[in-house]
């Protein structure tokens, strides 16, 4: 797309992205975050598609590498990662504040999506958080072996393509029994129970903080649909203006088929050029 440019910017200059802007801009900006190790195209070039169908809807975009990943060289002060991909997100507000930007959608896949969330729960600034297939990153993930139970015991058990694949050998045994073994022991539930009561405490913060509006994307067979349902099941409900789910149903975790990164972006544009419309309201 002509007009994106190389960006370099941060507390020590070394954080590296392409910025894509948009034609009559508004005061929004939208920052797509690392999946995993991947480099800021995203995992089959989907946040470059992403970031174009933004900016058609309105929405200039950065997408950079974390410190240590793609083009952006390891942090000198040795920050904890933990509290890296909550001060990165933050500097890459501050450096499109200099250009007139006020208010931040964050969004990413998987650890993106981690990173999305826990930088909106201390900057007012985020207007927006789209977690795109989220799982446990706390505790050792006891939260994740809560929703693979979940999924065992409320959707395969009764799934004849389960079944079929359970007796054909296509299925991941030691996790299935890992899993139950875990669950039936009692302890692995205490400690689930805890790591989805500290994040869904962190979400109602958020939440009754009232500055972030949420998006859960999250593809049909994947994990994150039972982690997810697990984490809104919080006592006394969750303000539904606040929170919205969207499934797409025969997407995989990464979006490796075209069709599926099309109407993903299409739904993240809509979405994004709603709220940001709302705040200039």
């Amino acid at each position: 797309m002509s007009g994106e440019q190389a960006f370099r910017f941060g507390l020590h200059g070394s954080l590296v992205g392409v910025l894509t802007p948009a034609p009559g801009r508004g005061d929004t900006a939208v920052i797509l975050l690392n999946a995993g190790l991947v480099h800021h195209a995203g995992p089959h070039r989907l946040y470059v598609r992403i970031a174009r169908a933004l900016a058609e809807a309105g929405l200039t975009t950065l997408r950079f590498d974390f410190s240590g990943i793609g083009d952006s060289p390891a942090r000198p002060d040795n920050l904890p990662i933990r509290a890296m991909v909550v001060a990165e997100p933050r500097e890459a507000m501050d450096a499109l504040e200099r250009q007139g930007y006020r208010r931040f959608i964050l969004m990413g896949i998987c650890s993106g999506a981690y990173s999305a969330f826990k930088t909106a729960c201390v900057d007012p600034r985020v207007a927006g958080v789209v977690q795109i297939n989220p799982q446990d990153a706390e505790g050792g993930g006891e939260a994740n072996t809560a929703a693979w139970a979940s999924r065992y015991w409320s959707r395969s058990l009764f799934s004849r393509r389960a079944w079929l694949n359970l007796l054909t050998g296509r299925i991941d045994y030691g996790r299935l029994f890992g899993t139950l073994a875990r669950q039936l022991g009692g302890g692995t539930r205490k400690e689930a129970n805890s790591t989805l009561s500290q994040s869904q405490g962190e979400l109602k913060a958020l939440l009754e903080a009232g500055h972030a509006r949420l998006l859960y994307v999250v593809s049909g067979d994947d994990l994150s649909r039972d982690y997810v349902r697990l984490l809104l099941d919080v006592k006394g409900g969750l303000p539904p203006a606040q929170v919205g789910v969207e499934t797409l149903p025969d997407a995989d975790h990464l979006f490796t088929r075209l069709s599926d990164q099309a109407r993903l972006a299409a739904l993240l544009s809509e979405w994004s050029g709603r709220l940001a419309t709302g705040s200039r309201g």
